[in-house]
């Protein structure tokens, strides 16, 4: 305050200007140091891999932190680099600070650290992660979810990186119909499957036995996503609690302990509808007597904004118990539908803007018993429900196939590694830069 009022009293702005910059790079250079230093720290010093991270949504975070959880990215030998907008820096460094994971933040693309000789990251695509691939020197990874029918997970800029992650033969084939690789990309491993490494984990939950089924002692595990960055983007089937009346349907024809519903963390962020109807959903289903658990990170908005206020007779903050036997998964066009099949959790899918989806041929035929479209009529949901619950009945006719298409591997001894050993033969694999050192045209 007393550099300001000097510059200020001798009514000189270029002075006052000078001041303020040489405040707000020590405002900079301390909140570097104070997070990771920052700055053009050469991190290939310390570190083998990066993750870039450059997205506004502070529970962006948790889709990093599902790599280290499985042990995919090792704590010691890895950093997050990111962005702090605001609510950002909070949630990335209480999470990485539970995980054990170093950080290190930018706020300027002249800020951004060397990634010499590391192997680089990036979990969503950004303007920023551009600058980083000009940086030669290292090799850069495309993560985002591995397997989902969202346009996300088909934009042109993936081709900017030197590699992309999927999860199988799907994935691949998602991409190539949209013209951002070519068959040769897939043929030659430019696109690499890694299988459910890349796919995320259903923790906490787990497929039921056949023993479960029957007795009644699973759950339908209903997860939702939000309403999207864009509304040309939007498939949640929260709008007008549409999951939550399908949801009815279905517990009429199977038996099951209840249900348990995990919110997208972003539920509510661009619309706050979505919040509405997110509650609307849950009391709609305990005025129906159906017993609701809810499976959401209390340190979350989601959190604060929709179950916090939803807890009452028939809903629960989190369910009594762990490894939970699910007996269906039902999800929208998004990710989790990936996570179950992984898992080996049955799961169905409800189409909302099905044609602005990205949805590739063998999975449309694979998946014709296991979809439902949002903008079907309330009157014909029960008897939606009745299809999905005989297919289950019969076994769900396609699962097995759509699995094995969905999760695949580039080498079939993947299969049987760890994370850490997959993470190995990867390293290794783009250290012998196997695509570009062939040269492929």
């Amino acid at each position: 305050m007393l550099l300001v009022s000097i510059g200020a009293e001798d009514g000189n702005p270029q002075v006052y200007s000078r001041i303020s910059e040489t405040l707000r790079g020590l405002v900079r250079g301390v909140r570097g140091r104070a997070v990771s230093k920052g700055g053009r720290l050469r991190l290939g010093d310390r570190f083998r891999y990066a993750v870039f991270l450059d997205n506004r949504f502070p529970e962006s975070i948790k889709q990093v932190a599902s790599y280290f959880c499985s042990g995919f990215l090792p704590v010691g030998e890895t950093i997050v680099v990111y962005k702090p907008y605001p609510g950002v820096r909070r949630r990335v460094e209480s999470v990485c600070r539970s995980l054990g994971v170093e950080t290190c933040t930018y706020s300027r693309l002249s800020e951004i650290p060397k990634f010499s000789s590391m192997v680089v990251f990036y979990p969503f695509n950004a303007q920023s992660n551009c600058r980083v691939v000009a940086q030669r020197d290292c090799r850069h990874v495309l993560l985002l979810h591995g397997e989902s029918n969202k346009p996300a997970s088909v934009k042109p800029i993936s081709r900017i990186y030197d590699y992309v992650l999927v999860a199988g033969e799907i994935a691949c084939e998602r991409l190539v119909e949209a013209g951002v690789f070519r068959p040769v990309d897939v043929r030659e491993g430019r696109l690499i499957k890694m299988g459910s490494s890349v796919i995320g984990r259903l923790e906490g939950f787990r497929a039921a036995s056949e023993a479960e089924r029957r007795s009644g002692e699973s759950v339908i595990l209903y997860s939702p996503t939000w309403e999207g960055g864009v509304s040309d983007e939007n498939f949640s089937s929260i709008e007008n609690s549409f999951g939550a009346r399908l949801l009815i349907s279905i517990v009429e024809r199977m038996s099951v302990r209840g249900v348990v519903i995990g919110f997208h963390p972003n539920t509510g962020q661009r619309d706050n509808r979505y919040i509405d109807w997110a509650r609307g959903s849950l009391q709609m289903l305990a005025d129906r007597n159906i017993r609701v658990w809810c499976d959401v990170d209390q340190g979350s908005e989601c959190w604060r904004t929709i179950v916090r206020p939803s807890i009452r007779d028939g809903v629960s903050a989190s369910i009594d118990s762990v490894n939970v036997p699910v007996r269906l998964g039902v999800s929208d066009i998004s990710a989790m539908e990936a996570i179950f099949t992984a898992s080996g959790v049955e799961n169905l899918v409800i189409e909302k803007n099905r044609s602005r989806a990205c949805i590739p041929s063998t999975y449309r035929k694979l998946r014709k018993m296991a979809t439902i479209d949002f903008g079907c009529d309330r009157s014909e949901i029960p008897e939606l429900a009745r299809r999905v619950c005989d297919d289950l009945e019969n076994g769900g006719t396609e699962f097995g196939r759509f699995r094995d298409a969905c999760v695949g591997y580039s080498d079939p001894s993947l299969a049987a590694m760890n994370e850490k050993q997959r993470l190995s033969w990867l390293t290794d694999y783009l250290e012998r830069d196997m695509y570009w050192a062939k040269d492929p045209r």
